[in-house]
C-alpha cells in the first residue's frame, strides 16, 4: 500500500516540474521511517524528513509572503538518499501502473 501511494505521488511530482525540493512531513512517516525511504527511491531524489508541525509553518510562509517577507527554509531533520537500483525497480513499477490505470479509466 504504502508503494502504491508512493508511486502515485511520483505521477503528481511529474506534473509539478518546478518542484525541486521534497519535504515530507507528518505522523505516519514519523511512526514509519521505511515510508520515507519508499519515497525518495521512489522518486529517485533525496527527501528530507521536515518537523512534525512543518504544514502549520508552511500557512504561516504563506502569509508572511504575500506580506513581502522571505523566511528562512527550515532545515530537514533528517534526509533520505534515493538507492539507485530501488529507483530503477520502481520505474518499472510506475510504467506497470500506468498501463493499470489506462486499463480502468
Amino acid at each position: 500500500a504504502l508503494e502504491g501511494v508512493a508511486l502515485r505521488f511520483a505521477e503528481i511530482a511529474d506534473l509539478l516540474p518546478a518542484v525541486r525540493e521534497v519535504v515530507a512531513t507528518g505522523a505516519a512517516l514519523d511512526r514509519n521511517p521505511r515510508w520515507t525511504q519508499i519515497l525518495a527511491d521512489v522518486l529517485g531524489r533525496p527527501v528530507g524528513r521536515g518537523p512534525a508541525e512543518a504544514s502549520a509553518r508552511g500557512a504561516a510562509v504563506a502569509v508572511l509572503e504575500r506580506l513581502g517577507a522571505a523566511p528562512a527554509a527550515p532545515v530537514p531533520e533528517r534526509i533520505f538518499n534515493p538507492r539507485q537500483d530501488r529507483t530503477e525497480a520502481y520505474r518499472e513499477a510506475r510504467e506497470r501502473q500506468r498501463n493499470l490505470y489506462r486499463g480502468v479509466t
